[in-house]
């Protein structure tokens, strides 16, 4: 099952991992024969944002040079974004599903498919058995309730930050912060911050629901005039839950604003 690609053109974008400023576009000739398991994804969109920087400036510290391998010397920097399956040797998996990924800046990429759900599909080849399991996932658009066409830009450009924050917030709630009162928190570009006070404003409100639902109901609160307010507002040790409700929703407008 494939879309006939032989002989086609694919690209790939690279850059000096000693010096991002250098970059190359290599082009090799597609083969859609795959092997059992392997697909093949026609990359159709990403997101480029100041965390593609910091995947470069982290490459050998953290891995990411390592999910796409390049020649010596190269690396090809990750980006989030939208691709549709192309071809498939895998019994499980369509060709023209949509899915949504960390994918290199390239037209295609073949993986090696494997713990295929509803949901989601791996790329389990080798190389990467040794990085965060997280990357390497391709979620199906079909099987996402909340999944539109519409919005897919706005979806490569914040899932990425969400789904970090809530991996940040469960680390810190489990470790019950390392007993620590307060968090710095630094990031590219200051997005990741917000996202992560976001989430945890909301999941402290819904550990809080039970109490909250034991209480009388509140009067509507006015929402907040400024950041500053808003994150005052959110703190623990304010229980006049209208007002960190009020503030948790005003949050996003303020940060942007």
């Amino acid at each position: 099952r494939h879309l006939h690609l032989l002989g086609e053109r694919g690209d790939n974008q690279q850059a000096r991992r000693d010096d991002w400023s250098q970059t190359r576009l290599v082009s090799e000739t597609m083969d859609d024969r795959l092997a059992a398991n392997e697909v093949l994804l026609q990359i159709d969109r990403q997101a480029l944002t100041a965390n593609n920087i910091s995947y470069a400036a982290s490459g050998d510290l953290l891995g990411y040079w390592g999910f796409f391998p390049a020649q010596d010397g190269w690396g090809r920097i990750p980006a989030m974004g939208w691709a549709d399956v192309a071809a498939s040797a895998h019994p499980d998996i369509a060709v023209g599903e949509r899915v949504w990924g960390f994918f290199p800046m390239s037209t295609h990429l073949k993986i090696l498919a494997g713990q295929v759900r509803q949901e989601h599909f791996v790329d389990v080849s080798p190389h990467r058995a040794e990085y965060a399991p997280v990357y390497a996932r391709f979620d199906r658009a079909a099987a996402n309730p909340v999944y539109d066409p519409q919005r897919e830009d706005q979806d490569s450009l914040l899932r990425g930050l969400y789904m970090t924050s809530w991996l940040v917030e469960d680390f810190l709630d489990v470790s019950d912060n390392h007993g620590a009162t307060a968090c710095l928190v630094t990031s590219a570009s200051s997005s990741l911050d917000a996202a992560l006070l976001g989430v945890r404003a909301y999941l402290r409100l819904r550990r809080s629901a039970k109490v909250a639902a034991q209480e009388p109901e509140p009067e509507p609160a006015a929402p907040p005039d400024s950041v500053e307010a808003a994150v005052l507002a959110m703190q623990p040790s304010n229980e006049r839950w209208a007002e960190r409700h009020a503030a948790l929703l005003a949050l996003p407008a303020l940060v942007a604003a």
